[in-house]
């Protein structure tokens, strides 16, 4: 219960109920202004300011209750635990406008004409201040582009507010006041009851002011709500925010990283606008049709010119975090990436150095030079992704052990465990050693650290761990980890022999697509095996032919890997499951890398192992990784390449006494064998951290392979 209601104050779009909370604590400051106000503005009579009164000291009690509502709630942040946080949180500066609003109403019996009683009346306004808290909300509440795709309800209640006014305003020249305005409005023949002349001219005037506004008003806004919702579908309509995510271009790897970017502000429990920005020939409408919806990010659709700047006012450009170019391999857009980048970079209205650049694109040595010429005199960061160079990367040990796609796959992801880094001294109070801080984590892996710039991952057990150290750690949530401590004086260790770091395998590699480069996927093979590996490039690419498959069966490969386009590959693989449907270990066998998501889905077939690459999947989720991950490319290069440390599955066959310990047991003798336990593979899927061993055929640990 204290956590839901320290999401509904503090992390609104986290939780069901968390924006309908913050609009009625935007309500309740709005009605408490005017109560407080009003009846020192208007001449009501002592009735009314009567019930303005006690309505205003309603809204006080809800200021109250919310005040202490937030002080028992806020335990939930470490930031505020105990009694010592909770008079940290006291003097932040929301807090303490909430405690001058309420000290302002304790001592209103103080007599009006002495210095005290002026600064009492004075700290009233500090209510107004409470606007900065729920500007958010504000924004949402009164944005154009939420009033034309709001209910009706809402739409209602804003025409309300505005008639309001105008009866409130007439009402001053009335002898009855509010009544005789409100009729008036309303119903004409109510100009019967007014007491003279002036009141008479006076209600001629708001009557036909009344039909005019309130009829040319709803016209209006019928017509608005029209055009805004047109433009919006279309992509015209601009867009207000800031501290949003721009991705320019579409291609198969949107989906991905849509979802990706959905998981990330999911796990922080934030709501985040991602505005897609697509060129003019788009068909924009069909495209939003097929997006889905997402719990966490805001989809904003921007149709425009590519290369004219009055489209990146439309983005908000100067107000954006991160901006994501996407590569579309097309005739037409051949460096339109470089281009992009060096319009927005170039263009004298283009003011926002803490814009981050991800770009898709090819990175051979000229384009490198290229990027580096374009952002030479900027300070905005930049990172260039190459989709073949992450592919050949994440293949070199995927196609040698399908395994390890799903690890990879895992844990860029951000849907369950992924990378953070943490500060040492948010963690652990003292300097320490690697092997007993790894032990110390809990419903976590540290796998490395940063110090002095440098990334050592899988350091020496016994480093002493600095106080200005970067840990990098594995976790479902970087507010999630604990702290125990370790004693291990009753637990035996031993000695483990370190995985070999090249794998004999008979590989054939049947197609020419351009998937795979031969010379960057061999780093993980034994030279036999190199030597061995076979490439079938069928001229006429028919390779749906009985005889050269009972050929390629009699061979007994290890694994056949299908280089082909996808739906080439579709056809070939449910022909060879039909008419091989009996030989498990052929069709075990096979791996298919595969684009396109649709495909991979087809393929699934939960009576056989699926050795299922989806390289625009691992491409999507890399990239997603960059965006908010600094860190991430440095760490991949490693753990992808045969040059440090990497992941190895260690099998139950060959690892046989590992599997008979018990979790801290098993941890503690890899870290004494300079290994760390990364996971397993539990029911043909990669679970981090599984603390249930002897149940498993297969670990994970990140070491450095033996040559």
């Amino acid at each position: 219960m204290i956590q839901e209601v320290y999401k509904s104050f503090e992390r609104p779009y986290s939780i069901k109920y968390g924006v309908l909370v913050q609009n009625i604590i935007l309500i309740n400051v709005l009605i408490n202004i005017f109560a407080s106000f009003g009846s020192d503005i208007f001449h009501f009579t002592n009735e009314v300011k009567q019930i303005l009164l006690i309505i205003e000291y309603t809204t006080v009690s809800i200021f109250l209750i919310e005040l202490i509502a937030r002080y028992i709630s806020i335990g939930y942040d470490n930031k505020y635990k105990g009694l010592k946080g909770r008079l940290r949180y006291s003097f932040t500066p929301f807090i303490l406008i909430d405690i001058f609003t309420l000290i302002s109403y304790l001592f209103t019996s103080i007599p009006g004409d002495i210095l005290l009683a002026r600064v009492v009346r004075f700290l009233r306004f500090f209510r107004i201040l409470k606007f900065l808290r729920l500007k958010d909300t504000i924004r949402n509440l009164f944005s154009i582009s939420n009033f034309a795709t709001s209910s009706i309800f809402y739409q209602f209640i804003v025409l309300f507010i505005l008639s309001s006014f105008f009866i409130i305003l007439f009402s001053f020249v009335y002898a009855s006041g509010e009544k005789t305005s409100l009729m008036i409005f309303l119903d004409p023949p109510a100009l019967a009851e007014t007491s003279s002349h002036t009141e008479m001219a006076f209600g001629v005037i708001e009557l036909l002011i009344g039909l005019f506004i309130g009829g040319a008003l709803i016209s209006i806004i019928t017509e608005l709500l029209t055009n805004i919702s047109r433009d919006i579908k279309n992509g015209y309509y601009p867009y207000k925010g800031e501290n949003h995510i721009v991705i320019i271009n579409q291609n198969s790897k949107l989906e991905f990283i849509l979802n990706e970017i959905n998981y990330y502000y999911k796990d922080i429990e934030q709501l985040q606008d991602v505005l897609i920005f697509l060129p003019f020939e788009n068909d924009i409408e069909n495209f939003g049709q097929n997006l889905k919806e997402y719990s966490n990010i805001n989809i904003v659709l921007i149709k425009g010119d590519l290369l004219n700047w009055n489209s990146y006012i439309k983005l908000n450009i100067n107000r954006a975090r991160k901006l994501l170019i996407l590569e579309e391999k097309t005739d037409n857009t051949k460096y339109l990436n470089i281009k992009i980048s060096r319009y927005l970079l170039s263009n004298k209205h283009f003011d926002n150095q803490k814009l981050k650049f991800i770009i898709e694109s090819e990175n051979n040595k000229t384009l490198k030079m290229v990027y580096e010429e374009i952002f030479r005199d900027t300070k905005n960061k930049y990172r260039i992704i190459n989709h073949n160079n992450i592919v050949e990367s994440f293949l070199n040990r995927s196609i040698i052990e399908p395994d390890y796609f799903k690890v990879y796959t895992n844990l860029l992801s951000f849907e369950d465990f992924e990378f953070y880094t943490l500060n040492f001294e948010d963690i652990f109070k003292e300097e320490i050693t690697f092997r007993n801080a790894s032990m110390q984590f809990i419903d976590g892996i540290l796998i490395g650290i940063i110090r002095d710039n440098s990334l050592i991952l899988n350091p020496n057990k016994d480093l002493i761990l600095l106080k200005n150290d970067k840990i990098i750690t594995i976790l479902k949530n970087k507010l999630e980890y604990s702290i125990d401590i370790f004693e291990d004086n009753s637990i035996q260790t031993s000695k483990i022999s370190r995985p070999k770091l090249k794998t004999s395998r008979d590989i054939c590699i049947m197609g020419n697509y351009d998937d795979i480069q031969e010379k960057q996927i061999i780093e993980f093979l034994t030279p036999e095996s190199v030597e061995n590996l076979e490439r079938i490039v069928l001229d006429n690419n028919n390779y749906i032919e009985d005889n050269f498959w009972d050929r390629i069966v009699s061979q007994n490969y290890d694994m056949i890997i299908l280089n082909m386009p996808d739906d080439d590959e579709f056809i070939l693989t449910m022909y060879l499951r039909n008419r091989y449907q009996n030989n498990h270990g052929l069709l075990n066998s096979i791996v298919n890398i595969i684009n396109d998501p649709v495909n991979a889905k087809l393929l699934i077939d939960t009576k056989l192992k699926h050795n299922i690459i989806l390289s625009e999947k691992l491409v999507g989720e890399y990239i997603t990784q960059v965006i908010f991950n600094s860190n991430i490319v440095t760490i991949f290069d490693e753990i992808t390449q045969s040059k440090g440390n990497e992941f190895y599955i260690l099998d139950k066959n060959d690892y046989e006494p590992l599997f008979e310990l018990e979790y801290v047991n098993l941890k503690l003798n890899l870290l004494e064998n300079n290994m760390i336990y990364i996971g397993a593979i539990v029911n043909d899927k990669f679970m981090v951290n599984n603390k249930n061993v002897r149940n498993n055929e297969r670990i994970i640990v990140l070491t450095q392979g033996i040559d």
